[in-house]
């Protein structure tokens, strides 16, 4: 709902973890297939000062900087900040971003506290939902749209966002064996957005589309506390990391959504600078105010070469949902207990056997478009696998097979923009295969590919049986990095990677499906400082995605919303680092 919440800009962080599974027993709310766990950059011992210019196509230009000092023995300062300005893909648009995030640390051995701030600003002339309809990418008679397409108009489609955010990560360790940990955050966001949606098939001609104009507005206010007490102990033969905790979560936010009628469009010959009437119709004016309380506690139990990861949570949370416009307020309380269970035995020929099995919990705030509150997302999986690492060798490799069943999920409800449906219940399983390899500290290289078998269980909406849109049946991708390590072009690496993404269905019925793609990306890094021209501390990077610029249509939801691929993405950086 509250789309100003999205989109932070990857370089307010010091790293991404990808959590496969269900994480809800100690993150929460979350999906089963996973959580992004997002690392933000914050002082610490042995800190660098980096700043770095950038350009590409699209009329790209960015700065960045991420500046680091020691204060004294006890306090450390980091300020991280970025400004970019440029185009997007569509045609005639426009894209600002600037941030700043500066961060303080104290720390005297045991005790540590660190202060995050962050601002981040985005303001975009481009169209939010350009998705177009099947049948003017699949054999269309007047030929095809280009990748550069826009649905909207640059004198209509903005987006105007705000997402400010402050809080502390503090931790005190009372010996070897116990430690505390309590993090608090605050976060507000801000939208102000116009675009344009369709939901209709083309004329006759089959080039004309009619459209609707969309004013949207939000604000959400989030405050996130999560308190940690983690005890190591040893009982007879066994080792245990305990953990025990309590986190809350209190989110309030205001919605409005007008529409109305906007122009029609030829697709193949497109008019833009249109008058666009102002809204006439308000759809929604909605208020939601959501607390949620989670009891949770762990045990890493480590016996020789086995370990056993046993977890439990419970949940309670309570939301209201007042729709102005209808004179309606739904309350909906909901509480849980969702647990997970693991073990894995290290062989020492490298060879590591493992079996879980997880719940996750996620409360859904708001409605449909009738008015009828959202039941909770539940979720379970299952899940075997083997991971292998080779004695002596610096390569890893895992195999997994998994069961996960989802219910009450989410989906846009392709008649009412703005508004969602649940479907049911749906089950997913699949195998992975992963590959990390380390040769000789020159050559890297990592190779996926995944299966997924997917289908709707259950369901109100006519799609019992079916898969879902937009999941390929199989996905695989390999990249290879190589670096040079002496010689003429010591400090120079260049890596390759190819992606292949399945075919999809495009709607939810299966009536039609969405062709495979193959892309390919590149990347070159140059260390300049072990380069002959021995400029220490200078760095150049160049990047790019879709290297081959192949058209592609990414997926399709329904017939009249398809989402065209992206165009080759080149990117060059030149940074240099510092220390004080």
């Amino acid at each position: 709902m509250f789309y100003g919440t999205n989109n932070l800009d990857p370089w307010l962080f010091e790293r991404i973890e990808v959590l496969k599974g269900p994480a809800s027993v100690l993150f929460g709310q979350s999906h089963p297939g996973g959580v992004v766990n997002q690392i933000s950059k914050r002082p610490h011992d042995g800190m660098y000062n980096q700043i770095r210019f950038g350009s590409g196509n699209f009329d790209q230009a960015s700065v960045a900087f991420d500046l680091g000092a020691e204060l004294s023995d006890a306090w450390q300062l980091r300020i991280v900040g970025l400004g970019l300005d440029g185009e997007t893909q569509q045609i005639y648009s426009e894209r600002e971003r600037y941030l700043i995030a500066p961060s303080l640390r104290w720390t005297n051995g045991a005790t540590d506290l660190i202060l995050l701030m962050h601002y981040q600003h985005d303001d975009i002339n481009a169209n939010f939902y350009n998705h177009a309809p099947r049948a003017a990418v699949f054999g269309n008679p007047n030929g095809r749209l280009p990748l550069s397409f826009r649905v909207g108009d640059p004198s209509w489609d903005i987006w105007d966002a705000d997402i400010r955010s402050i809080g502390y990560l503090f931790s005190h360790q009372f010996n070897d064996a116990l430690a505390f940990r309590q993090n608090l955050r605050y976060t507000r966001s801000g939208l102000k957005a116009r675009r344009v949606w369709h939901n209709s098939p083309l004329d006759s001609s089959q080039r004309i589309l009619s459209r609707l104009n969309i004013k949207d507005r939000d604000n959400a206010d989030e405050v996130t506390v999560d308190n940690q007490l983690q005890w190591k102990l040893t009982t007879g033969s066994l080792d245990h990391t305990l953990l025990i905790g309590i986190d809350y979560r209190r989110s309030s936010g205001n919605w409005r959504l007008d529409y109305g009628q906007a122009p029609s469009l030829d697709l193949f010959a497109p008019v833009y600078n249109q008058t666009f009437p102002a809204p006439a119709i308000p759809s929604r004016l909605d208020k939601l105010r959501l607390q949620q309380t989670g009891i949770y506690i762990q045990d890493q139990i480590k016996a020789g070469n086995f370990s056993l990861l046993i977890g439990g949570r419970y949940d309670k949370s309570q939301s209201t949902y007042e729709r102005k416009l209808r004179s309606t307020t739904t309350r909906v309380s909901d509480h849980v207990f969702t647990g997970r269970i693991g073990a894995i035995y290290n062989f020492n020929n490298g060879l590591a056997p493992y079996a879980s099995y997880a719940e996750s919990f996620d409360p859904v705030s708001g409605s449909a478009f009738d008015g009828s509150p959202f039941e909770p997302m539940e979720g379970k999986q299952y899940e075997v696998g083997v991971k292998y690492q080779p004695t002596g060798a610096d390569h890893l490799i895992t195999l997994a097979a998994f069961d996960l069943t989802q219910e009450n999920m989410l989906t846009a409800d392709p008649v009412n923009p703005g508004f969602s449906i649940q479907i049911g219940e749906v089950q997913t399983r699949g195998i992975e295969l992963e590959g990390k390899f380390n040769f000789n500290n020159n050559f890297q290289m990592t190779g996926a590919y995944t299966y997924l078998n997917d289908k709707v269980t259950e369901s109100n909406t006519g799609n019992k049986g079916k898969r879902r849109s937009q999941i390929p049946e199989h996905n695989a991708s390999l990249w290879a990095n190589y670096s040079f390590n002496s010689g003429i072009f010591s400090g120079l690496g260049i890596g390759m990677g190819v992606r292949y993404i399945g075919k999809t269905k495009g709607d939810r019925l299966n009536t039609f499906s969405v062709p495979s793609y193959t892309l390919v990306d590149f990347a070159a890094h140059y260390d300049l400082g072990k380069s002959p021209l021995k400029l220490q501390g200078w760095q150049a990077s160049l990047n790019s995605n879709n290297l081959f610029d192949r058209y592609y249509i990414a997926a399709c939801f329904e017939a009249y919303m398809c989402h065209l691929g992206r165009e080759r993405a080149i990117r060059f950086r030149v940074g240099y680092e510092w220390d004080w």
